[in-house]
């Protein structure tokens, strides 16, 4: 495991998360701009005829996408869906499974970083996958394998997605700023969507599609805590800061004074995000 999804791992620990925090930041627009401008109905409906559907959620967290996306699509109910997780942290993996509803029916998980992940022989067939803000993570000297695994768990009809920012997003200049204040050498930057999609640009076999969102991250002036625990997770920090030590902070105070809103109150951090989505061209498996 690299040191930066072992930092991130560290954060989805039992105990650790604070969950009344997480859920504030987990209800920001992410999920609900990506539901909205993609048409998943007709993604997932596209099975409709299947008794059942296998899904594969890499880097699954805690599960708020799953949740959001059945409070806001209507699912076909007559197909059985098959759901299997993929995660470092134990934690989220059984936080994720007991969350779950119907129709996603709990099946098999996986507890490791998609970049370590050796499927088993037995293992595959997923009409869909979905890595929804999850490869951040991913060495880059290890994305073309992992993006070779996972068209290799794709069933000739399946699709892949992956959601992650594009790299002027504020989640990359978040980051990127905390690796300019403690230089370390250990910690690659966050890898972004663009570098996906170079991957993507070389297989032919695959046809990819994708999907650009752009909405901003807003943090009331009333919420302190709330911002300092956006900015821990962002940042990794193996040391959490409070409020008044981010303000004091001479990296992050003028990036954070730039972005507060005086007529709002409120701190605004904007984000472009892509949802990439790949499947076997022709509805054809090619060479795994």
């Amino acid at each position: 495991m690299s040191e930066i999804t072992r930092r991130s791992n560290d954060y989805y620990r039992e105990g650790f998360l604070d969950s009344e925090r997480w859920a504030k930041i987990a209800e920001l627009p992410d999920y609900e701009k990506v539901i909205s401008e993609f048409n998943w109905a007709e993604a997932i409906g596209l099975y409709r005829e299947k008794d059942s559907v296998s899904i594969l959620d890499c880097g699954c967290g805690v599960g708020h996408f799953p949740r959001q996306l059945q409070g806001r699509v209507a699912l076909p109910e007559d197909v059985t869906y098959h759901y299997d997780t993929l995660d470092p942290s134990s934690y989220s993996l059984t936080e994720h499974r007991n969350g779950l509803r119907y129709p996603f029916n709990p099946r098999n998980s996986f507890n490791s970083a998609v970049e370590d992940f050796l499927p088993m022989a037995w293992l595959g067939g997923y009409e869909i996958i979905w890595c929804m803000h999850s490869l951040y993570t991913v060495p880059r000297e290890r994305l073309s394998r992992v993006v070779s695994t996972l068209a290799s768990l794709l069933s000739s009809d399946g699709r892949c997605f992956i959601y992650l920012p594009k790299k002027h997003s504020a989640y990359m200049t978040l980051f990127d700023l905390y690796l300019e204040e403690v230089g370390h050498e250990r910690i690659q930057p966050y890898l972004t969507a663009e570098e996906v999609l170079s991957e993507l640009a070389g297989r032919e076999a695959l046809a990819v599609e994708t999907v650009d969102c752009s909405f901003d991250h807003w943090i009331e002036a009333s919420e302190p805590r709330t911002l300092s625990t956006y900015l821990n997770q962002i940042s990794l920090r193996p040391v959490r800061l409070t409020y008044d030590e981010w303000q004091r902070n001479t990296t992050f105070a003028p990036y954070l004074d730039k972005a507060f809103d005086h007529g709002r109150s409120a701190w605004r951090f904007q984000q472009e995000v892509s949802l990439i989505s790949f499947s076997w061209q022709g509805g054809t498996e090619g060479e795994r």
